[in-house]
């Protein structure tokens, strides 16, 4: 693990609370209470979540990275940990912690038993491409959507 920081599965409201900054960032299109609704529901539906936090300073570790992952089965991949998003503040970016925390995901994905790890990126996210194949991912195929909302 990297110095200085630990890894540890977000599960009360109250850790919820610590990562809701990073996850605003990202989801800035959401308003605060569509965010909160829809962390209330993928976590009922067994969507799981693991926080990198900093335990440099003073006072309580903050929260520097969060991901969000489902453990599910499909009939292409088999048991697989889908990667649901991958944040790392951008004060801790190029310091190692996205990697700490891959690996970290690595490892559950392991001790599940999972064959596979898979994720989406949007297409316009070359740091993240970059990231992924250096991690040794692999294009294997495109996400499509289509929005069902009027207007």
């Amino acid at each position: 693990m990297l110095a200085g920081h630990l890894a540890r599965a977000v599960v009360s409201r109250e850790e919820v609370e610590e990562v809701l900054p990073l996850l605003a960032e990202h989801y800035e299109s959401l308003s605060a209470p569509v965010l909160r609704a829809r962390l209330d529901e993928v976590r009922r539906l067994g969507w799981r979540c693991e926080a990198m936090y900093s335990a440099k300073g003073t006072g309580s570790p903050a929260a520097v990275a969060v991901t969000g992952y489902w453990i599910t089965t499909r009939i292409c991949y088999g048991k697989f940990l889908y990667v649901d998003h991958f944040i790392v503040g951008p004060g801790s970016r190029r310091l190692g912690v996205g990697v700490a925390m891959m690996e970290h995901l690595h490892r559950i994905a392991c001790e599940e038993g999972c064959e596979r790890i898979v994720l989406d990126a949007h297409v316009g996210n070359d740091a993240a491409h970059a990231f992924w194949f250096e991690r040794g991912f692999k294009i294997v195929g495109l996400h499509f959507g289509k929005s069902l909302r009027r207007g």
